[in-house]
């Protein structure tokens, strides 16, 4: 049977019948060739003949010219497709059929990937037991995330939540442990299989821009191995979106305890600590020095963490650094104490400065791979007004301007006072 679109003439439909003209004496199945048809017809005004087999369809008796599920009816637009049902001899389902079985096998598997969800991610009561420091980390690291999307990270160096790694694996292994977030190490095959039926090859690598880390493409909804957000629940009822807010909320209600304040200024102090590590690395890499990892060195920068913003001690690193190869040049010490020149000279300009009661005053912006971390960005918004840099302040001034814009318990006043 040929169905035949309404803009055809009645030469037109003629030229088709040729087409689609069947013969069981030639090789090809059909009684002309195409080059044929057209001289046949020549005189007449008709399209090309490809044109025209392409407004119409033909249907054949034989059974695998019909939907194996729904019966119905499949043509064919051209000899090339219906050549190929004959020599395969292999019914096809139809589009219809073939997107519901395909809705059918999504329903599936996403049914089963909420399973795994269920089983995996449970609820916790865990919002009122967060104590300040870490309402501070968990909202850090959850603020960038979507209301919908519970995934947190692939790994650990996925939350990089204060810059420093000693801290952020502490926030960690509290969170993990008291069940604020759940880490998914891997996943079983039918699952990774249940999310390429779902999401299909969701996963694609991307770069990021300022550390060069590279990271996956993940479609929000799909499973995959990391770690996650646990709903919380309050007063009985689980919390799915608005997580973020809640612990807000609770972090601005509560006043600061002494124990909480002593904690924090740590926090505060090991942050602008790791960066004077991380600059004095940089200073190693960049003139070729060797600096000793030594316990004056730390003390040195505890000193200076605790009372001297980045910005300057790096502009007196690099000051520094220069003045100690041009003495190791000059004065050709003895190779024992060459990487114990660098925190020499700086530590006895700061005793300098100090003894004679002047400032650091000059600045050098930090290279790249020292930026604001998360938390530093979060808790400057919250208390500081959102204007402050930590690059451009000591450990010392980040916890008094903080001291000014918090809460403080009764307890922790009668200390301050």
């Amino acid at each position: 049977m040929i169905c035949y679109h309404e803009s055809l003439t009645q030469p037109e439909i003629i030229a088709v019948n040729d087409y689609w003209l069947l013969s069981s004496e030639t090789y090809s199945g059909f009684q002309y060739k195409v080059q044929e048809i057209t001289p046949f017809h020549r005189g007449q005004k008709i399209r090309g003949i490809s044109t025209l087999a392409g407004c119409c369809s033909f249907v054949s008796s034989d059974p695998f010219f019909s939907c194996p599920s729904c019966k119905r009816k499949k043509p064919v637009r051209g000899r090339q497709e219906y050549s190929r049902r004959i020599k395969t001899q292999k019914s096809e389902p139809c589009s219809e059929c073939v997107e519901e079985q395909r809705q059918q096998a999504v329903n599936t598997a996403q049914e089963m990937l909420d399973a795994f969800k269920a089983e995996h991610l449970k609820p916790k009561e865990y919002v009122e037991m967060l104590s300040m420091e870490e309402s501070l980390a968990l909202l850090s690291v959850a603020s960038g995330r979507s209301d919908d999307n519970f995934f947190l990270g692939e790994s650990p160096e996925n939350l990089s939540i204060t810059g420093c790694e000693a801290l952020n694996q502490t926030f960690l292994v509290s969170f993990l442990t008291n069940g604020v977030i759940t880490l998914v190490s891997e996943l079983p095959p039918k699952v990774e299989q249940e999310n390429r039926i779902v999401f299909g090859q969701y996963d694609r690598v991307t770069y990021a821009h300022q550390s060069q880390n590279v990271r996956t493409y993940k479609h929000p909804d799909s499973v995959t191995p990391g770690f996650y957000l646990n709903a919380p629940i309050i007063d009985g009822e689980v919390y799915t979106s608005g997580i973020d807010s809640l612990i807000y909320q609770n972090l601005l209600a509560s006043s600061v305890s002494p124990e909480e304040a002593t904690k924090l200024h740590h926090i505060i102090t090991e942050i602008q600590l790791d960066k004077m590590y991380r600059m004095t690395r940089e200073i190693s890499k960049e003139y070729g020095l060797i600096i000793d990892n030594s316990n004056k060195l730390r003390a040195l920068l505890l000193h200076l963490a605790k009372h001297y913003a980045p910005q300057q001690v790096y502009f007196t690193f690099n000051v520094k650094a220069r003045d100690t190869i041009v003495y190791m040049h000059k004065e050709r010490p003895p190779s024992y104490i060459e990487n114990q020149l660098f925190a020499k000279f700086v530590g006895d300009y700061i005793q300098l400065i100090e003894n004679k009661g002047w400032e650091l005053k000059k600045t050098w912006s930090l290279p790249p791979s020292i930026q604001t971390s998360s938390f530093e960005a979060l808790f400057s918004q919250i208390y500081l007004d959102g204007h402050f840099d930590w690059n451009r302040l000591s450990a010392k001034q980040v916890v008094a301007l903080w001291l000014e814009n918090v809460q403080l318990s009764a307890n922790a006043q009668e200390l301050l006072t």
